[in-house]
């Protein structure tokens, strides 16, 4: 029943699920990742962090979500054939399916009532706040939240060795398919935990509490072992709320995209922070089981309203002072970037609590009849009220046959552009990461919660291409490979004229071009003479500075261009300016007498020498006046006393 549920409220997923995509970039990276599995597990199971993105980083991988566990559920069908967007949406339905049926078996554990059970797991599986985020497969697997609290409880009630292991098991569960799923069960155990401290006194708490302890001890060692890469990449995100205002933020709790409520009223609150309205037939049965006696457990009601108060404050963010207290004393909520997400916990609660509520009312008719009545009448309206679908599902095309092309030459990393950066401009990679699947080269691009230092301004310099100033940097990287997907870029035209000025240098080769993609082959050698002043950049060293609004650019300004920046170091300078106006100017305030030369960053045509002298501090910056009339321009200067050219 819960297959079916998935499959209807995911219509029309499964009328063609390995062409149809959301055409979400977070869909394409988690379709790619549980692809790099399955390809490591049988390669190099070892350097399964090494993932072939954001080259030449090191244990690249850890820049997103582990999605070890369905990694390893989706591998046999990649190995058996199936593509990376079919798996993918497999995995889908089986995390819809399995986090519904953790859920039955919890409540069924509390309650011996099927139907609760089948309740509560449609209520969490298929509520507002898993359906709007099919994209993040990581959200969906959510069976270790539910099974983590069942074992807990039968952990406080017997105390034996084999329930503590079950929760560290959970616990590794949840910490290999995502961080926040792992932050997710530790509040709740947290919380469960306070909730039931009243069990666990005397000879019999101390059992419970010593092998909880072990239990985390080990998790622990475990996790810090296998995911220890996590540990080096994934720094302290800034405190910031994603809310104005805690009423904005307790709307999310209002906010749904199911069709009944979201045409009736929800649109005119619905949030993209985050939709948690359970529904109000879900809010009803979990009302009458905190009202009612006898329908669980001792202490099981006790622990939902824990859960759900501890995620209800931890989901308000730094709204509240309790989020910052726990953020400084809980380090794992430092790496966390959106705390709306603690809702899912409010979610679950309520869903456990309707699923309590149910076996009440069922309890109360022991006639068939009126069993049935209600039992059907509950399942039909909760189905009702949380039915988002049809959904805008679309085919993908992200296999071009370009991509296909690579696999007949030559080894070496790929720079695919247009290449994008910053903070939340990398999203498109993921097509480029998905697309990968079909030759798995290492890529330039990468995408995931965070991003390498230095990864920006690699992109800054790399965009240029095919300028003299791209080509250096990629022969000092060691890639072969740049394919062009003229039709993507911001201003096609203007790339195809780049590209045709850029025809007949040594360095460039076009292998092939398949409509609008173009693939070229970089040669190690050096270019014209004039290019030479680029052959021994200290990469390393240098800075991207786009003028006076960096802090200690040398570079103070620059007029009648359409784009420039600069790379700096102690007594290197390297200036990159884009259609140069005849005003084209710079304003430079050097550390130290530098000469070097102006080059056409496109054709590497020697423009002429150039010299600029350091001026006192108390004097305007020295200008320096560009070529005027050209696509793209280099200043390449070094310090006299290193040898400048000129």
């Amino acid at each position: 029943m819960l297959l079916a549920l998935a499959v209807l409220h995911t219509w029309p997923l499964v009328t063609d699920p390995g062409r149809v995509s959301l055409h979400s970039e977070d869909e394409w990276l988690n379709a790619w990742a549980v692809s790099w599995i399955a390809r490591q597990l049988i390669r190099d199971p070892l350097d399964l962090f090494d993932a072939n993105m954001f080259y030449p980083t090191e244990n690249a991988y850890a820049y997103t979500e582990p999605l070890l566990v369905p990694g390893l559920m989706g591998a046999p069908l990649r190995w058996l054939g199936a593509s990376p967007m079919l798996t993918y949406n497999l995995l889908l339905l089986a995390g819809l399916t399995l986090t519904g049926l953790a859920m039955y078996w919890l409540v069924v554990a509390w309650t011996g009532d099927p139907w609760a059970g089948v309740l509560a797991g449609a209520v969490l599986a298929f509520s507002t706040a898993m359906l709007t985020r099919l994209a993040h497969l990581q959200a969906l697997h959510l069976y270790a939240l539910p099974l983590a609290l069942l074992a807990f409880d039968r952990l406080v009630r017997r105390g034996r060795s084999g329930d503590a292991c079950r929760v560290g098991l959970c616990m590794l569960c949840a910490a290999l398919t995502s961080g926040y799923l792992a932050v997710f069960v530790t509040v709740a155990l947290g919380s469960a935990l306070l909730a039931r401290a009243t069990e666990l006194r005397g000879r019999h708490g101390a059992r419970v509490l010593v092998r909880l302890a072990a239990t985390a001890v080990v998790t622990l060692a475990v996790l810090l072992v296998s995911l220890s890469p996590y540990l080096a990449v994934q720094g302290a995100r800034p405190l910031f709320p994603d809310a104005p205002d805690v009423g904005t933020a307790l709307l999310s709790y209002l906010s749904t995209a199911a069709n009944l409520h979201y045409r009736w009223w929800s649109h005119a609150i619905y949030q993209l922070r985050g939709a948690l309205f359970p529904g109000a037939i879900a809010l009803v049965l979990a009302g009458s089981a905190l009202a009612a006696r006898g329908v669980a457990p001792p202490g099981v009601r006790r622990t939902l309203v824990a859960v759900a108060g501890v995620g209800g404050l931890l989901s308000l963010g730094p709204l509240t002072p309790i989020y910052e207290w726990a953020y400084f004393l809980i380090p794992p909520l430092q790496t966390l970037r959106a705390p709306a997400r603690f809702g899912i916990l409010v979610v679950f609660a309520v869903a456990a609590l309707a699923g309590l509520g149910l076996a009440a009312l069922r309890a109360r008719w022991p006639a068939s009849r009126a069993r049935a009545v209600v039992t059907a009448g509950a399942l039909a309206a909760v189905t009702v009220e949380c039915l988002a679908a049809p959904l805008s599902y679309r085919p993908i095309e992200y296999g071009a046959p370009i991509h296909r092309a690579l696999q007949a030459v030559g080894s070496g990393a790929l720079l695919e552009l247009p290449l994008h950066s910053g903070g939340g401009g990398s999203h498109p990679n993921a097509w480029y990461l998905l697309a990968s699947t079909e030759h798995w080269r290492p890529l330039i691009a990468g995408y995931g919660n965070g991003r390498p230092a230095g990864y920006d301004d690699l992109a800054r310099v790399l965009s240029t291409f095919p300028s003299a100033l791209a080509v250096a940097r990629l022969q000092a990287l060691g890639v072969p490979w740049v394919l062009v997907h003229t039709s993507r870029h911001p201003q096609p035209p203007e790339m195809l004229a780049r590209l045709e000025e850029a025809r007949g240098r040594p360095s460039l080769t076009v292998l092939g071009e398949v409509g609008a993609d173009r693939l070229y082959r970089i040669h190690p050698e050096i270019e014209s003479a004039p290019s030479r002043e680029l052959a021994d950049l200290p990469w390393s060293e240098l800075s991207v500075r786009r003028g006076s609004a960096d802090a200690g650019s040398f570079l103070r300004a620059f007029y009648g261009v359409s784009y420039g920046f600069a790379l700096e170091s102690g007594d290197r300078w390297v200036g990159y300016f884009e259609n140069t106006s005849r005003e084209a100017r710079l304003q430079l305030r050097l550390p130290v007498a530098m000469r070097g030369r102006f080059i056409d960053a496109l054709t590497g045509v020697d423009l002429g020498p150039a010299a600029v002298s350091p001026v006192p501090p108390e004097e305007p910056p020295a200008e320096v006046r560009l070529p005027a009339d050209r696509r793209a321009v280099i200043l390449s200067l070094r310090g006299v006393a290193a040898g400048g050219s000129g």
